[in-house]
Order: structure tokens, then C-alpha cells, then sequence
């Protein structure tokens, strides 16, 4: 088995860390927003990686196609009761930590830097050892 390219395995980690940021953003986004209906909250966004390699795979090869996505925990929704006009009216959030979505936007920024100075230091790599062949 051959392993995963250099390129495909920062294509993957630059995938995964740019979800991990946009997640982190859209949490952070919709931490005041409410709902009167559950089915209409969406819920805690949360980056899913499906077929993520060990050490082993990338060096001996990966089984199927790697995938990283956002998706939405419909069961991260806290439910709240207002009082409007006299009546009990049910409010449905996003059962959203602030600190905790700000370290993982912290987190999440860190990783997609460290990809980016990955990917530069391949690319300066590259370049050299073409110079390198034709002296």
C-alpha cells in the first residue's frame, strides 16, 4: 500500500482546521439568538472527521476517502421560559458555552496557522530541491 501524499495530507488538515474555525465562528455568532420552536434551533455546530488516518495509514496507506464536516447537534439546544404578556412562552437556544467557544476559536486558529507555515515550509522545500537538481 502507498501512503497519503504530503499534499493530500495538508489538503486534509487545512480542511479540518478550517472547519474547526467556522464552527467555532458560527457558535459564537448565534450564542443570543432563540427560537419558539425546537425543530427551528439549530443546535451546537461541531466538526466531524470520518476516515481520519492514525500514523500508520499515512505512512502505509488510508482505507476510503478522508471527509471533515460541519455539522449540528440538534440535541445541544437548552430550553428557557419567558414570560410575554402574561404567559409562559418556551424559548430553545443553542446550548452554546462562550469561553469554551472562544478557546476553541483560539484553538482553531492556532491549527490553521500551524497548516499554513506547513504548507509555506513544503512549498520553500519544493523549490530547493528543484534548484538542488539542476546544479
Amino acid at each position: 500500500m502507498e501512503g497519503i501524499k504530503s499534499v493530500d495530507l495538508m489538503v486534509m488538515v487545512l480542511s479540518t482546521e478550517k472547519n474547526k474555525l467556522n464552527s467555532a465562528i458560527d457558535n459564537l455568532s448565534r450564542v443570543n439568538e432563540s427560537f419558539t420552536s425546537k425543530l427551528d434551533a439549530k443546535g451546537k455546530a461541531v466538526v466531524v472527521n470520518q476516515n481520519f488516518p492514525t500514523i500508520n495509514e499515512v505512512l502505509f496507506g488510508a482505507p476510503g476517502e478522508i471527509n471533515s464536516s460541519v455539522l449540528y447537534n440538534k440535541a445541544a439546544v437548552k430550553e428557557s421560559i419567558d414570560i410575554v404578556n402574561g404567559s409562559l412562552v418556551s424559548r430553545y437556544q443553542p446550548d452554546i458555552v462562550m469561553h469554551e467557544e472562544m478557546l476553541a476559536l483560539n484553538d482553531a486558529t492556532r491549527g490553521y496557522e500551524a497548516a499554513i507555515k506547513m504548507f509555506n515550509l513544503y512549498k520553500e522545500m519544493s523549490g530547493k530541491s528543484l534548484t538542488i537538481g539542476k546544479s
